[in-house]
């Protein structure tokens, strides 16, 4: 069984490159998988809240443990309906 710790181990003996493609397929099957939760960010289990202070106008809502997407929401002026903009996502220390 490949343990937390052996998976951290193998991944810092790539090259920085391939850390870096690692880091965008996690990041992209993260979205991915809470895509239908995303869908509906006020919903209660994501605790989206409005941000203040420099990222004033923005929302933030949980994507699992200490992990957070900070996102805005805007109007499509082409057809009048809100579009969810994601901008950062990361550790509660990492976005804020």
């Amino acid at each position: 069984m490949v343990t937390l710790e052996l998976a951290i181990d193998t991944v810092n003996q790539l090259p920085e490159e391939q850390q870096k493609i690692l880091f965008d397929i996690f990041y992209h099957r993260l979205l991915e998988k809470h895509r239908w939760q995303i869908a509906d960010v006020f919903a209660f289990h994501l605790g989206t809240h409005k941000l203040s202070g420099e990222l004033f106008r923005l929302y933030a809502c949980l994507c699992g443990y200490d992990c957070r997407i900070v996102f805005s929401i805007e109007q499509n002026r082409e057809n009048n309906s809100e579009v969810i903009v994601l901008l950062d996502i990361g550790t509660h220390d990492e976005v804020y």
